[in-house]
């Protein structure tokens, strides 16, 4: 559109083409009609070249955020009734575990990584360092958590692995930190600012759930 190569949008409805109505009042109201592109919504009868349906877009945008938000509470509130019960709410498993292949609820010990992980806490208590611990295993050729999960063809977050043996002091100290490796379950440990805003904010460990021996 900014290129000057479109005249027109077309979207199936309303709710799949945003659901915060302050942006989308932006995008219609003043970017759409600078450029000179109409804008067409099928399922609100809504085009902006004949004005048609435009003065009851507003309330159609209100009503999908609010849709949103609601929907957003409901999952936050089921994620709560599960952990008052004693389940997980995270899908997220740390590495040394696995999911168990009869139960996708369950965790089993993934022994190469636990491996590691032992040797990661035994050479703690012998004295070694975050630092020192990152380095001796780089050195030593151990795959790092996520050159393990290349070299088994499991997803992970990290990307563009260049060295699948390169440890970072900052990974052995979260496993060192991570209670789940007593045999906890940690629900909350972070959460996002809102439906709208998804940047993750961690927990501090009193506002966590910690359920011991599961």
């Amino acid at each position: 559109m900014e290129a000057r190569l479109i005249s027109r949008i077309v979207v199936k409805d309303l709710s799949r083409f945003g659901r915060e109505q302050v942006e989308m009042g932006r995008l219609t109201q003043v970017v759409y009609p600078t450029f000179g592109v109409t804008f067409i919504s099928l399922q609100e009868n809504v085009n902006s070249k004949t004005g048609a349906g435009m003065e009851m877009m507003p309330f159609y945008n209100i009503f999908n955020e609010w849709y949103a938000a609601q929907t957003s509470q409901k999952i936050r509130q089921v994620w709560k009734t599960k952990s008052e019960h004693g389940e997980r709410v995270s899908s997220t498993v740390p590495y040394g575990y696995k999911k168990s292949e009869t139960d996708k609820k369950k965790w089993v010990i993934d022994e190469p990584a636990a491996a590691i992980v032992k040797r990661i806490f035994a050479l703690c208590l012998n004295g070694r360092g975050p630092s020192q611990i990152a380095r001796q295993l780089e050195d030593e050729k151990i795959f790092s958590p996520a050159g393990y999960y290349d070299s088994i063809g499991k997803k992970h977050s990290a990307k563009n692995v260049k060295n699948p043996y390169g440890w970072k002091s900052t990974t052995v100290v979260k496993i060192l930190e991570n209670h789940q490796y007593t045999g906890c379950t940690v629900n909350f440990k972070s959460m996002t600012v809102s439906y709208k805003v998804h940047k993750k904010i961690y927990n501090p460990t009193e506002s966590q759930q910690i359920i011991p021996n599961t």
